[in-house]
C-alpha cells in the first residue's frame, strides 16, 4: 500500500526495552418497598433495572463493512455505535462495579463497550489471568477467580444485551514502571522461563506463535460458570480483538501473524467478528494496514487509536481504506481532546465517513464502596462517570464531563438515525453501614444524578419518612459517607433510613433496602450497634 514496506518483508531491528446534608421537607410520603437483606459486596446484586430482551444473536457484518443484527423478522438493525471503553470490566473483583458498567450502557444507542485485556502475571500485577506456562501439562496457568471475573463479565452482558470487544493481549504499556497488566514480553519471559525478553521475536518465533494460538483455545473453549456458555460461542462478544495497541515499529502487526491467529479464532468462534488490534502509531494512514489483512475474509473490522484533537482530521482516510476492502472501521479508542466540541466533531466524522463505532477513553463505574471509581491519565485528564457531573472541587472528576457523556450519548443514536429518548430511570440503590457502623454510606444507582435520603424516627413504619438531604454521589470511591453522630443528635437514636435515586430527566428511581437502627452507645468517635 502506497510506499509503505510490509512488516512482514524484513527482519525487524533490535528491540530496545522499553458533603455536607441539609434537612428538607419532601412534598409526599415514599411507597414502603418491602425489605430486602443487604447484598454482600462479593456477590452480584439482585436489582431491578430496565434491561432490554435479549436478542442474543451475533453481530454480524455485510459486504460493505456494515454492521447489523437480524431482526426476529428477519430484517437488519444497524448496529452502528458511540460509546466508551471499559478499562475495569474484566478486571474487578467486585461484580456490582461489573454490572453496573454494562447497564450504563442501556443508555447508548447500542449496548457497546470494549474491555481491556487478559491481564498477565508481570511488575506491577502479582494476580492475572495469566499466572505463567504449566511445564508439567504444557499449557498455560490461568487463575480460576482471576477468570471467573471474566465470567461475571459476559453473564452480565448476557442479561443486558450488552456487546463487548475484547482485546486478548496487551503489547504497549510504556515502561517497565508503568507495566499495569502485562503483555506479550511477560508471555515470552513465561514461555522461554527466562528473565529477558530481548532476542525473542514474538511476531516470528515458532514457539510463541503456538503458544499465543494455545493461550486463545483456553480462552475460547472456556465455559462460562455462570451462563453456562463456552466463550467462543457466546454472542455477547462483538468481535475478538486480536490484541491492543499491536505494532510492530511504526507498522502494524505482521500480516502473516495476524491472519494465522484470526484463521485460529475463527476456528473457535466462527459466529464471533474478528477484529485487527494492530496501531502502527504511523501519520500515513497508507502503512497502518496491512493489505494481505484487509484481503482476507478472516478479518472483519480494523481500528485506529487518536488522542488529540489534531487527529480528528484523518479520521476519513482511515475508514476510505478499510471501506475499500469491504471492512468495518471502529475508533477503538480516542480521546485527551483539550475543546469540548472535539467529541461532537470526532464522532460526527467517523458517521459522516461511514465508520461503524467510536469509543472514548474511558468510563469508571459505581464503586461497591459507595461513590465512583476514578482514573487519572495525567496532565488533569481524568476518566468519565455517567451520567456525568460539573463537579469542580473533586479533582478526580472532569468538570467537563456532564457535556462530554451527553455528546457521546446524542452520537450514539445519530449514527444509527434515531431519536434521542427519555434518560434511563435509575435502579435502586443499597444502604449500608461503614467504619463499625459510624457512617451511612449507598452503593450508587446507574444513570442516578442525584438522590434523596429519607430517615424515619418511628422505625421501619408506613408514615413518618421524612427527605434530610439531597445530593449527588460524584465523590471518589469510599468517601461518599454520612456521619451518624449529626442525624441521631437531630432525629434521635432509633431511626430507620432509605435512599431514592433520581434519573436524568426526573424520574424517581425505586426505594433502597430500608436500614434501621436501633438503640446506640457511643464509644470514641464511633457509633456502634449497643
Amino acid at each position: 500500500m502506497g510506499n509503505c514496506v510490509s512488516s512482514d518483508a524484513h527482519e525487524p531491528p533490535k528491540q530496545q526495552p522499553e458533603s455536607s446534608s441539609t434537612i428538607e421537607q419532601p412534598s409526599g410520603k415514599p411507597h414502603i418497598p418491602a425489605y430486602q437483606p443487604p447484598t454482600l459486596m462479593s456477590e452480584p446484586p439482585q436489582v431491578p433495572f430496565e434491561s432490554r430482551p435479549m436478542s442474543r444473536s451475533f453481530v454480524k457484518i455485510t459486504q460493505k463493512g456494515e454492521l447489523y443484527v437480524e431482526t426476529p423478522e428477519g430484517g437488519k438493525k444497524w448496529f452502528r455505535f458511540a460509546t466508551l471503553n471499559s478499562p475495569e470490566l474484566i478486571d474487578s473483583h467486585e461484580p456490582f462495579e461489573q454490572l453496573d458498567t454494562l447497564r450504563t450502557f442501556l443508555g447508548f444507542g447500542r449496548p457497546v463497550t470494549r474491555c481491556y485485556t487478559l491481564t498477565t502475571k508481570s511488575r506491577n500485577k502479582d494476580i492475572a489471568h495469566v499466572m505463567g506456562w504449566d511445564w508439567d501439562r504444557n499449557v498455560w496457568k490461568l487463575d480460576e477467580g482471576e477468570m471467573k471475573m471474566i465470567d461475571t463479565a459476559l453473564a452480565g452482558a448476557g442479561k443486558y444485551d450488552a456487546r463487548i470487544i475484547f482485546p486478548i493481549i496487551n503489547q504497549d504499556f510504556g515502561s517497565e514502571e508503568t507495566n499495569w497488566v502485562g503483555n506479550t514480553r511477560d508471555l515470552i519471559k513465561m514461555r522461554k522461563g527466562v528473565d529477558k525478553w530481548e532476542g525473542v521475536d514474538f511476531w516470528r518465533d515458532r514457539q510463541m506463535i503456538d503458544s499465543f494460538k494455545l493461550l486463545v483455545t483456553q480462552l475460547l473453549n472456556r465455559v462460562n460458570t455462570i451462563s453456562k456458555v463456552r466463550y467462543g460461542d457466546d454472542p455477547s462478544i462483538l468481535a475478538w480483538e486480536t490484541g491492543n495497541e499491536l505494532n510492530a515499529f511504526q507498522r502494524p502487526a505482521p500480516a502473516s501473524w495476524t491472519l494465522e491467529i484470526a484463521k485460529h479464532i475463527r476456528s473457535l468462534a466462527p459466529n464471533t467478528l474478528v477484529m485487527d488490534g494492530s496501531f502502527a502509531r504511523n501519520d500515513d494512514p497508507e502503512c497502518c494496514y496491512e493489505k494481505a489483512v484487509l484481503q482476507s475474509p478472516d478479518v472483519h473490522l480494523l481500528s485506529y487509536h487518536y488522542y488529540g484533537s489534531g487527529d480528528i482530521k484523518r479520521v476519513k482516510k482511515d475508514v476510505e481504506i478499510c471501506k475499500k476492502y469491504g471492512k468495518g472501521f471502529i475508533a477503538g479508542e480516542f480521546g485527551f481532546f483539550s475543546k469540548i466540541e472535539d467529541y461532537a466533531k470526532f464522532m460526527n466524522a467517523v458517521e459522516s465517513a461511514g465508520g461503524q463505532g467510536s469509543l472514548v477513553w474511558s468510563l469508571r463505574p459505581h464503586s461497591a464502596k459507595g461513590g465512583f471509581k476514578t482514573h487519572g491519565e495525567g496532565n488533569g485528564i481524568y476518566s468519565y462517570h455517567v451520567p456525568g457531573f460539573t463537579t469542580y472541587n473533586v479533582p478526580e472528576f472532569d468538570p467537563r464531563e456532564k457535556q462530554i457523556v451527553a455528546a457521546i450519548r446524542k452520537a450514539s443514536y445519530k449514527i444509527n438515525g434515531e431519536a434521542v429518548p427519555p434518560h434511563p430511570t435509575p435502579n435502586a440503590p443499597e444502604v449500608f453501614l461503614a467504619d463499625n457502623g459510624s457512617k451511612l454510606v449507598w452503593r450508587g444507582s446507574t444513570w442516578a444524578s442525584s438522590y434523596e435520603l429519607w430517615v424515619n424516627a418511628k422505625g421501619n413504619a408506613q408514615t413518618g419518612w421524612e427527605v434530610i438531604s439531597r445530593n449527588t454521589d460524584a465523590v471518589p470511591e469510599g468517601q461518599l459517607a454520612f456521619e451518624l453522630h449529626s442525624i441521631l443528635a437531630q432525629k434521635g437514636r432509633d431511626l430507620s433510613f432509605m435512599v431514592r435515586a433520581i434519573g436524568e430527566d426526573g424520574h424517581e428511581g425505586t426505594f433502597s433496602n430500608v436500614l434501621t437502627i436501633g438503640t446506640f452507645q457511643q464509644n470514641e468517635s464511633h457509633t456502634v450497634l449497643a
